[in-house]
């Protein structure tokens, strides 16, 4: 058989690999650009006799639910910080960037809520406890601003980080706000929660 039917159909693009990402978040963040970083998207092979066959080789995404877990009375219940273990909605209307975040929150131990919008980190303030909203300024449906003054009006206790290419923080951003400039890296990822906790 010819060798080069069961190469890669796909190579993998080093262009998609990011300085300084887990393995996981360059293979999540490079699939998302239509590659896999260092693995090929199919694999093609001849089953002997029975013709060519095809198998998938991309990674799976990791489903996140907008929910926790629920109490007697049906309610979701807290997030409770366990050994420095955050629950945090994550408002980003840019997909790559929300994606890249969450990776590197869930790197730290955290648990990431995702939204592209306003209305859906609404919603999963609403559905659960968390511990801290990390918003865009600019989304398609609210300003990040609006949006950080109705999640204190559902917990006021909530810490509030505005992600954003904009050197100031919004119009009322509120006591304990934190500013985080993109781009970022982890390392101000993390020194931006360890100042709003």
């Amino acid at each position: 058989m010819d060798t080069s039917l069961t190469a890669p159909l796909i190579s993998p693009d080093p262009s998609t690999a990011i300085a300084g990402r887990s393995e996981g978040a360059q293979r999540r963040l490079g699939r998302n650009a239509g590659t896999v970083a260092g693995h090929p998207v199919a694999d093609i092979h001849d089953d002997r006799g029975s013709g060519i066959g095809v198998a998938s080789q991309a990674p799976q995404r990791r489903i996140r639910q907008l929910s926790g877990p629920v109490n007697a009375n049906g309610a979701a219940g807290p997030a409770v910080p366990v050994n420095g273990v955050l629950t945090i909605i994550l408002v980003e209307d840019e997909a790559l960037i929300r994606i890249n975040t969450a990776d590197m929150l869930e790197d730290m131990g955290h648990t990431v809520i995702e939204a592209a919008t306003a209305a859906q980190a609404l919603a999963a303030a609403e559905a659960r406890d968390f511990d801290i909203l990390v918003t865009d300024i600019g989304l398609p449906d609210m300003s990040g601003g609006d949006l950080a003054n109705e999640v204190r009006r559902l917990k006021p206790t909530a810490g509030i980080i505005f992600a954003t290419g904009e050197s100031e923080l919004p119009d009322g951003a509120g006591a304990g706000a934190v500013l985080l400039v993109k781009p970022y890296s982890g390392d101000s990822l993390k020194r931006a929660l360890d100042r709003v906790r």
